[in-house]
């Protein structure tokens, strides 16, 4: 049988949603591995380079703590427990996979890409390990997401989107700002954080209600 393609069918936002932070991801790695300079780095560092005092490093480190892999797994691990004894396992379900999944997506492609540190600013933090993507705005972005995800269609989702936009660009502003990363960095991290839970929306959440229905 002859298939005819449909000229009333739509691209699909939700397919746009993959395909922009996909087609950003893939340029910035592309550009990282040929040793191309990316043209916004070095001018966005040199702006938070000349924001640098110390008042504002005390504040970027407090930020960054806040943000990093091990603040956030307690606080999945705290909200874990709350979501348990209300028999939310759902819920939990979505926030674990979406952390423990951006914890092992920044290790994989840290170790892919092996991209070697800024050295523009002088680094105001000890961090070993390879650049790209950021795994302090993969992770922290990636858990803010994942609530944004779950109260969407509550009164609070306005409150969570504008709370965990402003956790996530605070998190990866203070990694240009403490000389650690490049803001392609956290670009990516926060392209690879989008694309996670896009994922965990599109395959993981219509198996795990399929899994109830199933019970």
């Amino acid at each position: 049988m002859k298939l005819t393609p449909n000229p009333n069918r739509s691209v699909s936002p939700y397919y746009l949603a993959y395909l922009i932070p996909a087609t950003i991801f893939i340029a910035l790695a592309i550009a990282v591995v040929s040793h191309r300079q990316i043209w916004f780095d070095q001018p966005i560092m040199q702006f938070f380079g000349n924001l640098r005092s110390p008042n504002h490093t005390v504040l970027f480190h407090l930020i960054t703590d806040v943000g990093s892999t091990p603040v956030v797994l307690v606080s999945v691990a705290i909200l874990g427990f709350g979501l348990i004894s209300k028999r939310k396992h759902f819920e939990l379900g979505i926030i674990t996979a979406g952390v423990l999944g951006a914890v092992v997506l920044a290790y994989v492609f840290k170790v892919i890409i092996g991209r070697v540190r800024p050295s523009y600013l002088s680094h105001l933090v000890v961090e070993t390990g390879q650049s790209f993507p950021s795994g302090h705005s993969l992770i922290s972005s990636a858990f803010a997401l994942a609530i944004i995800y779950l109260v969407w269609n509550t009164k609070w989702r306005y409150l969570a989107l504008t709370l965990g936009v402003m956790y996530a660009l605070a998190v990866g502003a203070s990694r240009i700002y403490l000389g650690v990363h490049y803001p392609s960095d956290v670009l990516a991290g926060w392209c690879l954080s989008l694309l996670l839970i896009g994922a965990i929306a599109h395959w993981y959440i219509p198996f795990a209600k399929a899994s109830d229905i199933a019970q």
